[in-house]
């Protein structure tokens, strides 16, 4: 909603001074740059499983900041299409991390090990979520982002190269989580083993397929959001 506010109010209160908003954009970007860094090395210090997605959400949205604040269409419309893919895939992540939960009654990190040896249905949906939440190509999250970076490359090359690579820091929590959650030995601490049931796979599938059709068939969303915003950059 905060982004949603910034492209309606923001932008358009400072179309007519370009100065202000030219001044105001090196410290918004800066602030998110240093968002991105410090909020993936937060993450990776996490035990609490729910906080590394947390704070995982809280990188994205200062990438989606970026796009917003250079006034650029293909920022903005990355940036809607990052909103809308990233309330898809955190829903996810949030809850696969519930019904781990559920089971186990414990979110710290060093208590599971090896879950694809026992539990492969939601081993599987919680790499596909991983993976996209850190922009995997043929997910939704990597239209938009790609839509961002683009938009960054047009308007500052140094800004691009910057942004490009605290993104590809930014996804070094997501791998380490999947290798200490997923992969390994069987964690001593797990003593019975239950995959996920057929309510919860009705709950999962939605969200992989929307994750996934977005990843893939984009100009639908990306018509729509052009239309909305064209007066706001003309």
């Amino acid at each position: 909603m905060g982004g949603i506010g910034l492209i309606r109010y923001n932008i358009e209160l400072f179309t007519n001074n370009k100065e202000i908003l030219d001044n105001v954009s090196i410290l918004i970007i800066t602030i998110s740059l240093i968002s991105i860094i410090y909020g993936s090395l937060i993450a990776i210090r996490q035990n609490d499983i729910k906080k590394i997605i947390a704070y995982s959400s809280i990188v994205h949205m200062a990438i989606t900041i970026i796009g917003i604040i250079l006034k650029d269409l293909q920022g903005i419309q990355g940036s809607i299409y990052t909103f809308i893919s990233h309330g898809l895939i955190s829903s996810a992540l949030f809850l696969l991390i519930g019904l781990l939960y559920k089971r186990y009654h414990t979110r710290i990190i060093i208590y599971y090990r090896g879950l694809s040896n026992i539990l492969p249905l939601f081993s599987l949906f919680f790499l596909f979520f991983s993976f996209a939440n850190i922009a995997f190509p043929l997910t939704s999250s990597f239209i938009g982002e790609l839509l961002i970076i683009t938009s960054t490359v047009n308007n500052n090359k140094i800004l691009a190269i910057i942004l490009g690579l605290t993104i590809l820091f930014s996804t070094s929590y997501a791998i380490w989580l999947n290798n200490r959650l997923l992969f390994g030995k069987i964690s001593p601490y797990i003593q019975k083993y239950l995959d996920l049931s057929k309510i919860e796979l009705n709950s999962l599938i939605p969200l992989f397929l929307f994750t996934l059709l977005l990843g893939i068939f984009s100009f639908p969303l990306l018509n729509i959001t052009l239309l909305s915003n064209l007066k706001y950059i003309l």
